[in-house]
């Protein structure tokens, strides 16, 4: 199963740039304090916060956090996806031209905002490339984003499963076409096809596949990272967020982050996860997913 805990890693922290690179070490009411407090960028997107619609994810995204000790990219680029509008973006500024995270950070952010994946080419760092495609793929709903992933052929396979895997998990198996199978090589082929048909009969005894249905706790017998997905798919089959208490430390709060972004969509979920970085996080994630599969 460990293509399951790669998956469930990209569909937690999807479209995620630098998967909390930077540590968030203020909550939420300490940011707020800080916005508008000095003049220059924190003014001018206070303004531009000023005049977004009263939105659920606006909301959200204003949540993050934006101090001058940390990286504003995460809350800019939440903005600028939910709202589709990458004058966020903008607002990412390298502090010189040797600064090349915030560069890259600037270009994942664009992509998805303007669901352009030309700026997907700029960035140069492997974690923003992934972030780049894998996310633009799920905004766009085209899973043939993923083809531009043509510098790993495994990683590539992993864009295709994620792009199916997600939707299954967001309850949107209906959208799964044989064409987006017909992507996946085997196993992953089958449980694409056992996605599509909601026939759990088509994993045969591939494990990698039953694993996404439902089955007893007992289904989980194998050690190590295995048996903690294992865990983590359970709670997500059966919509059960308690199971994630089986689970301790951050893969508890992965577990609950997955919940969040994919069953429940509510920050409700988020705030029940206890590492402050992977709450921060969640957030995004509610944000941007309930504002990929609303409606």
């Amino acid at each position: 199963m460990k293509k399951i805990l790669i998956v469930g890693i990209f569909i937690g922290a999807l479209i995620i740039l630098g998967v909390t690179i930077f540590l968030i070490k203020n909550n939420f009411n300490e940011s707020q304090e800080n916005i508008g407090s000095d003049e220059g960028e924190f003014e001018f997107v206070s303004e531009l916060e000023k005049s977004l619609p009263n939105t659920i994810q606006n909301e959200i995204c204003k949540k993050l956090p934006l101090t001058e000790e940390l990286s504003p990219g995460d809350r800019y680029r939440c903005l600028a996806i939910v709202n589709n509008n990458p004058e966020f973006c903008e607002l990412i500024e390298a502090d010189n031209e040797e600064d090349i995270d915030a560069q890259n950070e600037k270009n994942v952010c664009l992509a998805q905002a303007k669901q352009d994946v030309s700026y997907c080419k700029n960035v140069t760092s492997d974690l923003g490339k992934r972030t780049c495609y894998f996310g633009l793929s799920l905004i766009s709903a085209d899973i043939n984003i993923c083809d531009g992933v043509n510098w790993d052929t495994n990683l590539r396979q992993l864009c295709y499963f994620s792009f199916v895997n997600t939707l299954y998990w967001e309850g949107k198996s209906n959208q799964i076409n044989l064409a987006h199978c017909n992507k996946l090589e085997e196993p992953d082929r089958s449980t694409c096809l056992a996605y599509k048909d909601g026939d759990v009969s088509l994993c045969k005894d591939n494990v990698h596949c039953l694993t996404f249905f439902e089955q007893p706790m007992s289904f989980c017998t194998e050690e190590g990272s295995v048996l903690e997905d294992c865990i983590r798919d359970r709670a997500m089959v059966n919509k059960d967020i308690s199971i994630c208490e089986n689970l301790t430390e951050d893969k508890r709060d992965d577990c609950i982050g997955d919940f969040a972004g994919h069953i429940t969509q509510n920050i409700s979920t988020c705030d029940m996860i206890n590492s402050i970085s992977l709450k921060n996080t969640c957030y995004q994630n509610v944000a941007i997913q309930s504002n990929w599969f609303k409606g």
